[in-house]
């Protein structure tokens, strides 16, 4: 009997080990920048969202960034529980809501917006830094 208790013990312990496991998640930390630049003509007036989209997923996750620092052009990835990201490949939407429409605005989320945007990044490592720049996607 104690042998036996012995025995599930440990499978529930190596049960409930495999179960904590999962893929590794590393936050993101990253700049987003059209020529080396502020993205947009005034970034302090604008809305920028960016969301890193999982490539090799079934079942569409998104992950926000933060919002971008219109100081730095900085964000940060931290995904639900602020622990980040699961490493892999993503696909990077960035979409821009303005009061002041220009050519630019146009051009970004024509480009890089929804499914169609061009942008994907390869998110690896124990703190991955993305840097996007824009004028490499925007012609």
């Amino acid at each position: 009997m104690r042998l036996t208790l012995l025995a599930f013990g440990s499978l529930v312990l190596g049960l409930a080990a495999g179960c904590a496991g999962g893929p590794k998640l590393v936050p993101v930390k990253g700049t987003l920048t059209n020529a080396g630049k502020a993205p947009v003509p005034n970034p302090a007036k604008s809305g920028i969202t960016i969301v890193f989209t999982p490539i090799a997923e079934s079942v569409t996750r998104t992950y926000p960034a933060t919002p971008l620092d219109p100081d730095t052009n900085s964000f940060e990835v931290q995904g639900p529980d602020g622990k980040g990201i699961p490493e892999g490949k993503y696909k990077v939407t960035v979409n821009v809501m303005t009061v002041e429409p220009s050519p630019v605005v146009d051009k970004i989320n024509a480009t890089c917006g929804g499914n169609k945007t061009p942008i994907e990044v390869d998110v690896k490592g124990p703190n991955p830094v993305v840097n996007i720049d824009l004028s490499q996607y925007i012609k």
